[in-house]
């Protein structure tokens, strides 16, 4: 049975450039709507203050995922124990399932020396409970879940898993044709953050539409249904959040907009056969 939260940073105005009041009004819309968990951007602790911890509980909230690990990808150790450093004291307070790691760089110049430092981020997160979900982002050198899968596999550490985000899958520079996941084990995805898209791109900068013009899942093109059928065929458990970055919505209001979201994301899994928790 999954286990459902919800992602405030799309609840702001501007994710990467918010106020703790910005956030405190996203954080009352989670709740409100009636998510109980979130997926928790590490930056956002330190906008929030010294109370961010108190803050989130009080709302009757926990933190499901941790974001995100960006600084492994050259292998680089202490670079990546530094990072790991500065997310630990999350970890700790809210023990999250999963933690997301990405790559944001057009290229990987070792890939061995990239798959190290995954392994070196999920030997972190075993030892604190939680598993490390790789996500694929369509303009970085992992673009596609197939990228995820082969650096999955090279990195060979029984607690990198995959994260499967609904929005990337349809912008991948492979396509969203279903028959990609043939080749995938989808036992390994222990995330899910779903979104959906419109059939075509609204704008030319795919890193400026994931920020602006995601959709609420079931008002878009992604054959989401399909999707979450096959995870759940493959016999995954995956932590599911909503990621839904969209700034018309965002302008009526976060409590507006988490509702929205709460009643899509809901219709969809249960159409897909999930009853989500």
């Amino acid at each position: 049975m999954p286990r459902l939260g919800i992602c405030p940073a799309t609840l702001v105005a501007d994710p990467l450039v918010c106020t703790a009041d910005e956030l405190r009004r996203a954080l009352d819309a989670a709740a409100g709507a009636g998510f109980d968990s979130l997926s928790w951007w590490a930056m956002h602790d330190g906008v929030l203050g010294p109370r961010a911890a108190d803050e989130i509980r009080e709302r009757g909230l926990t933190v499901g995922a941790l974001e995100m690990a960006a600084g492994w990808a050259a292998g680089d150790e202490h670079a990546i124990d530094r990072e790991l450093a500065a997310m630990a004291p999350i970890a700790e307070a809210f023990s999250p399932e999963v933690m997301v790691a990405v790559v944001l760089h057009p290229t990987i110049d070792d890939h061995r020396a990239a798959a190290a430092g995954l392994a070196r981020v999920g030997e972190w997160a075993s030892a604190l409970g939680m598993q490390v979900a790789l996500e694929f982002l369509p303009w970085t050198a992992v673009a596609s879940i197939g990228d995820a899968q082969r650096l999955l596999d090279a990195a060979d550490h029984p607690a990198c898993g995959l994260l499967l985000d609904t929005w990337h899958w349809a912008r991948q520079p492979t396509g969203s044709d279903l028959g990609q996941l043939d080749p995938i084990d989808l036992r390994r995805v222990v995330y899910v953050q779903l979104d959906d898209a419109p059939a075509d791109p609204v704008i030319d900068v795919l890193f400026d539409e994931t920020l602006r013009h995601r959709l609420v899942p079931g008002e878009g093109a992604v054959d989401l249904v399909g999707l979450l059928s096959a995870v759940l065929a493959s016999g995954a458990d995956p932590y599911i959040a909503p990621e839904v970055f969209n700034r018309d919505m965002i302008a009526a209001g976060p409590a507006s907009m988490a509702e929205r979201i709460a009643a899509g994301t809901r219709e969809v899994l249960a159409a897909a056969g999930w009853d989500p928790a």
